[in-house]
């Protein structure tokens, strides 16, 4: 059986039991409102509803978000943790299992850090500028219609929302002349927004991260299903994993890309391709998956 708990003051606590013929069955064991998150709080919680059930024998790892009350950190050390209290309660070691929907998202996040192009600030600031201001929603649209390009809602995103980044990118992908053109004509464009626009590289690198985001997108969806186990969401790791090693022992490059490099060197921009190529992107992303998931793969 595996314990899954999201910290918050109002705790959720399930199980994850498997069953031979029905396979993995997810149930809520408790909803409770508890006065504060700490460790030694949310350990009692535990304890008294795994007593109240007679399942402490039962318990082989503990789930929940990877936070530092919950693991003491991605090195699962120190005692001052829910894992390692519970461990103690239980007198019997146990799995730590963190979100591998967070650790997919932070994978990719670690790695697009590492990109000249602030993504998150671009996106929020894009949607946050079109947001409830409809004046400035019907002059784009006159921009999308001289481009022919259809005009869409901007979407929002937020770093919570692992599955967000994606159709974000893709949609200012889809509207980028159009925007281009509306912002490099007004007369107070933000400043973040100018140099982005401004810069005839900074479409190539949305592109980029656009096509790489396609291969954490699936694995979310993967790992968040309610009756995936921690093997299965470990194995879906493992092949995200695999997959950044082989782009990156091949500096793979999106094709999308390879065509927007060649369009820049035709137009007199100073491209380095082999910047493009070696960036530590895969490098990054895949030593994040290692550092959070080496503790489902010991043998």
């Amino acid at each position: 059986m595996t314990l899954q708990t999201t910290v918050t003051r109002k705790y959720i606590l399930c199980s994850a039991l498997f069953q031979p013929y029905e396979g993995v069955q997810v149930k809520i064991l408790d909803l409770q409102e508890q006065p504060g998150e700490t460790s030694d709080i949310i350990v009692d919680y535990l304890q008294q509803v795994l007593t109240d059930n007679n399942l402490t024998k039962k318990v082989v790892a503990f789930c929940g978000d990877n936070t530092n009350v919950n693991f003491g950190g991605v090195a699962r050390r120190g005692t001052n943790n829910v894992l390692a209290k519970l461990q103690s309660s239980l007198k019997k070691p146990l799995i730590g299992i963190g979100c591998g929907a967070h650790i997919i998202h932070n994978a990719i996040k670690s790695a697009a850090d590492g990109l000249p192009l602030d993504y998150e600030s671009i996106i929020v600031k894009i949607y946050s500028f079109f947001y409830i201001y409809t004046v400035r929603v019907e002059a784009l649209k006159e921009f999308c219609a001289e481009a022919e390009i259809e005009h869409h809602q901007m979407l929002g995103y937020s770093k919570t929302r692992w599955l967000a980044l994606m159709p974000a990118l893709e949609r200012v992908l889809k509207m980028y002349q159009p925007l281009k053109d509306y912002f490099l004509s007004i007369e107070k464009c933000p400043k973040l927004l100018k140099d982005f626009f401004e810069d005839p590289t900074s479409e190539l690198w949305l592109y980029f991260l656009h096509a790489q985001s396609a291969s954490f997108h699936h694995a979310v969806l993967k790992v968040e299903g309610q009756t995936v186990s921690a093997i299965e969401a470990a194995k879906e790791i493992n092949h995200l994993k695999d997959n950044l090693a082989q782009k990156q022992i091949n500096q793979f490059l999106p094709f999308t890309v390879r065509n927007l490099i060649e369009k820049l060197k035709d137009n007199g921009t100073n491209i380095d391709e082999d910047f493009v190529k070696n960036t530590e992107f895969y490098k990054t992303s895949r030593e994040y998956l290692e550092q959070w998931t080496c503790f489902l793969l010991k043998k």
